[in-house]
């Protein structure tokens, strides 16, 4: 084996960081936790990493596993099928448009653009959730959600932001 090869397989797994820590915590939010109604509450991180990756490293995130992503939070969770991938993808193509703005602003300014993508995204959710059942859904849990979504995001961009840096060699060349 050359040292390019080698070279091709690191820069890949690197690439592959945001999706599979994406996937990481979709899966971890799918599990059951002791919490009374944490079912219908659990935060949705892959919003939080779909809004932070368009963002921060688009390249990183393309609209392929953005989907992918999707396809497994509507597995787990249960809700209509498609929704959470098409809500993702919304989110990932706004904040795509609207990255220049957020790129380089102070972190206050970010954190209020994924609040707006977080609320456009539950009022999305829950507009669609509605037509799909034919009756108006409680919007509660969807309330409790965004907020938990909105408490936790700095926390988990701290995180990507930790994972960004050893990223930082998977930019093409």
């Amino acid at each position: 084996m050359t040292a390019g090869f080698w070279q091709g397989i690191d820069l890949l797994a690197r690439r592959a960081v945001p999706f599979a820590l994406t996937l990481a915590l979709i899966l971890l939010s799918a599990l059951p936790w002791p919490l009374p109604g944490a079912v219908a509450v659990s935060p949705l991180p892959a919003l939080a990493a779909v809004y932070y990756w368009s963002v921060h490293r688009p390249e990183l995130m393309p609209p392929l596993a953005v989907f992918l992503l999707g396809l497994v939070q509507d597995a787990l969770g249960g809700g209509p099928p498609g929704l959470a991938a098409l809500v993702l993808l919304l989110v990932h193509g706004l904040t795509r448009r609207w990255r220049r703005h957020v790129q380089r602003a102070p972190f206050a300014l970010a954190w209020s653009g994924f609040i707006l993508a977080a609320a456009g995204a539950g009022a999305a959710s829950w507009l669609a959730a509605s037509l799909y059942f034919l009756t108006p859904v409680w919007p509660k849990p969807l309330i409790v959600q965004f907020t938990l979504n909105a408490c936790l995001y700095p926390a988990l961009a701290w995180m990507f932001g930790w994972v960004r840096i050893g990223a930082a060699e998977a930019r093409p060349q």
